[in-house]
């Protein structure tokens, strides 16, 4: 009985082992061409390399060797450069991940020259025709219209950049209620209303971004700035010097791509530094 069981067992280890040895080849039996490369090339290849090094390039640059229509891949190529802020170099390979895929590329194209690149009124283009694509819809967890806002605020068209922050904004609400609205989206919009010397509105909008942040040390920045400009220096010390606390710990806008760039209105600690030493003379003299 024994030597019966163990024959069995030997005999369904036998078939088991023979039933994987089928799967293996029909599993590489159906990996595409596509899937090869990415596999050999990216897999194996790119991802496993320093992501700024030269190894990483020649393994995307060979991928593209062999699927040159591959939107993704030229994404890829672009990205290290765009972090790396040689956009001159990554400008081509972005240009051809948005021709082989616009739906998804040129969007990605216009945050790239909003952020990072800062062509502003290119990136205004983009967004308009990332519009024509897909709607009003969203790149990196925010609408175009933000991003659209923000390329205004830099070109200093403060009533564009309200409007499209407001857009933004007025969405949420009506979606969720205001408590869902951003808190970046309501940090912008006090910097809006700061730069049309609306201290008052603009402290209201930067109190509704530090509800959901109390330590953003950029809002209290602009709080205190603001309440400088309306000659309230005492109100506003206590703010600067909590700010430069903040940012010290680290506690500025936690947008993905900080890392790499700096954000428009996103405070320098030269910046702060100054701020401080300015209400603590205004105080000194007051």
């Amino acid at each position: 009985m024994k030597k019966t069981c163990t024959i069995l067992l030997l005999a369904l280890c036998q078939v088991t082992i023979a039933w994987a040895k089928d799967d293996a080849k029909d599993a590489k039996k159906t990996m595409t061409g596509e899937d090869s490369v990415f596999q050999h090339y990216m897999r194996e290849g790119a991802w496993k390399s320093p992501l700024f090094s030269r190894k990483r390039e020649r393994h995307v640059d060979s991928a593209l060797a062999i699927l040159p229509q591959n939107a993704y891949l030229w994404q890829q190529r672009s990205m290290p450069l765009i972090k790396q802020n040689k956009y001159e170099l990554a400008a081509p390979y972005l240009d051809s991940a948005a021709k082989y895929n616009p739906m998804e590329y040129v969007p990605y194209r216009a945050f790239s020259k909003c952020i990072f690149s800062k062509e502003y009124r290119a990136a205004i283009t983009d967004f308009d025709l990332a519009r024509s694509i897909n709607g009003n819809s969203g790149v990196m967890d925010h609408p175009y219209d933000f991003f659209t806002g923000l390329c205004y605020l830099q070109l200093n068209q403060f009533d564009s950049a309200e409007h499209y922050i407001r857009k933004c904004i007025n969405h949420s609400i009506a979606q969720n209620g205001e408590n869902w609205v951003h808190y970046v989206h309501w940090f912008y919009l006090g910097v809006i209303r700061y730069e049309q010397e609306d201290y008052t509105g603009a402290i209201t909008y930067l109190d509704k971004a530090m509800k959901d942040f109390p330590d953003f040390c950029d809002a209290e920045y602009y709080k205190a700035s603001a309440l400088g400009e309306m000659k309230e220096y005492q109100k506003a010390l206590p703010i600067i010097r909590k700010a430069q606390l903040d940012m010290s710990n680290g506690y500025t806008m936690n947008e993905d791509n900080v890392y790499y760039e700096t954000y428009p209105y996103q405070v320098k600690k030269f910046f702060m530094q100054d701020a401080v030493q300015w209400l603590e003379e205004m105080n000194t003299t007051k």
